[in-house]
C-alpha cells in the first residue's frame, strides 16, 4: 500500500499504449481501429492508435467518429450549440496531430444517446456502405476501440452498451491520469477544461467532476492502493464524506453489471436439466446449489426448489432410498443460518468463514 498517489510518467505511458496497439496489429492482426471521439479519455485511445498504424506502415487504418447534433436538431434548439467546441476546436487539431486517419463528423444518429453511438460503431466497423449494407473484407474492417477509464470502471458509471468494444486500453489508467497524458500529447485546453465540468450526457456530475483527483485517490485507497491516513489528512472531511457518498451510490447503483452477461450457472443447470452425474456430485456441491437458491429464494422456496429437482435425480440413478427430507431442512436450515452470519457472494469464502456448514448430519 503506498503512502501517496501511485506517479506515472505520461510521456512513457503514452509511448507504452502505442506498444500495446502496435503488438494487436504485428500479433494478432488488427486490421484497424474504430474510436468513438468525444473527449480525453477518446483523444488519448485515437492517437495512441493512429501512432501504432503510424508505426506499422498504415496510417489510414484508424477511424475517429464524433457524433454532433444535426443541423436540423441545431435549429430547434440553439443551445445544443454548446455542444460543438469538440467538432470546432478538437477535431481540426486531431487532424494535425495524425494527419493520414480518417476522422469522420456523425450527425445521422441522436448524438445523445449511448446506445445508438456504440451501435453505430459497431455497423462501421464491419459495414461500408449504410444503405447498400456492403460489408467491408476482413482485412479493411475495425476493431472497435473502448475508452472506459479506470476510475469508470470501478464506480461501474459506464453504459452497458460500451461493453460491445473489442479493446479497452485505458483501462489501467485513472481518469487524473488520463488528463496528465493529454496535456503531455498538447491537447486543446477547451478539451481539458470540459472534463472537469458536469455533462448531463456523458453522465458526469458536478461533484465528482470539479473533485477528479480527490474521487480517484478514494477510490485508489478503496482498492488498497493508498494508505487511507494520506486520503484523510489530505482532504477536508466534509468533501470526504460528499465524494464518498457519491462512490458508494455510484457503485451500488451499478454492481449489477459485474454479473452481465447474465448466464445460467453451470452446476445448477446441470441439477436442474437433469445432465448432472450423481457421482460427481458431492457433499459440497449440493451444499453450493442449495446456498445458490437461498441467495435468491425465500427459504420455503429455495427448499422446495431443491428438493422438485433431487427427487427425479435421484430417482432416475435408482437412489431414491439416500432421500431424506428432515435431513435436507437441516443442512439448508444451517447454511441458511451462516450466510446471515457471513454474508457474501462468493460460496468458497463462506466455507472459509464457516467450514461447519461442510460437516455430515445425520438422520
Amino acid at each position: 500500500m503506498l503512502n501517496t498517489p501511485r506517479t506515472i510518467n505520461p510521456a512513457r505511458t503514452f509511448d507504452a499504449l502505442v506498444e500495446w496497439f502496435h503488438d494487436l496489429i504485428l500479433h494478432q492482426g488488427a486490421p484497424g481501429f474504430l474510436v468513438g471521439l468525444s473527449g480525453t479519455d477518446s483523444i488519448v485511445s485515437f492517437l495512441a492508435a493512429a501512432r501504432a498504424f503510424e508505426l506499422a506502415g498504415k496510417p489510414n487504418r484508424v477511424l475517429g467518429v464524433h457524433f454532433a447534433p444535426s443541423e436540423d436538431f441545431l435549429y430547434d434548439h440553439p443551445e445544443a450549440e454548446v455542444h460543438l467546441w469538440f467538432s470546432n476546436q478538437v477535431i481540426p487539431w486531431l487532424h494535425e496531430q495524425a494527419q493520414e486517419a480518417d476522422i469522420l463528423i456523425d450527425t445521422s444518429i441522436d448524438w445523445r444517446c449511448d446506445g445508438q453511438r456504440w451501435g453505430c460503431l459497431m455497423d462501421l466497423s464491419a459495414v461500408s456502405n449504410e444503405k447498400t449494407r456492403i460489408l467491408r473484407p476482413s482485412g479493411e474492417q475495425y476493431w472497435v476501440v473502448g475508452t472506459r477509464n479506470l476510475t469508470e470502471d470501478i464506480l461501474l458509471n459506464y453504459s452497458n452498451a460500451s461493453t460491445a468494444v473489442s479493446l479497452q486500453p485505458i483501462i489501467h489508467l485513472w481518469k487524473s491520469e488520463i488528463l496528465q497524458i493529454s496535456k503531455h500529447l498538447g491537447a486543446p485546453e477547451v478539451a481539458l477544461a470540459k472534463s472537469c465540468e458536469t455533462d448531463c450526457i456523458c453522465g458526469r456530475m458536478r461533484l465528482p467532476a470539479q473533485h477528479i483527483q480527490e474521487v480517484d485517490e478514494l477510490l485508489m485507497a478503496r482498492c488498497g492502493d493508498l494508505n487511507w491516513e494520506y486520503v484523510e489528512k489530505k482532504m477536508p472531511l466534509e468533501l470526504q464524506k460528499q465524494l464518498t457518498n457519491f462512490i458508494r451510490a455510484q457503485i451500488d447503483k451499478g454492481g449489477f453489471k459485474k454479473n452481465i452477461p447474465y448466464k445460467p450457472d453451470s452446476l445448477v443447470f446441470a441439477f436442474e436439466n437433469g445432465s448432472l452425474n450423481l457421482k460427481d456430485f458431492n457433499h459440497r456441491k449440493h451444499l453450493y446449489v442449495a446456498w445458490y437458491y437461498l441467495k435468491r429464494l425465500s427459504f420455503q422456496e429455495s427448499l422446495d426448489r431443491y428438493l422438485c429437482y433431487l427427487r427425479p435425480l435421484l430417482d432416475s440413478a435408482g437412489q431414491s432410498h439416500r432421500f431424506n427430507e428432515e435431513v435436507t431442512r437441516a443442512y439448508f436450515a444451517r447454511l441458511n443460518a451462516a450466510m446471515k452470519y457471513y454474508p457474501t457472494d462468493n460460496f468458497d469464502e463462506l466455507v472459509v468463514k464457516e467450514p461447519g456448514i461442510l460437516s455430515k448430519i445425520s438422520a
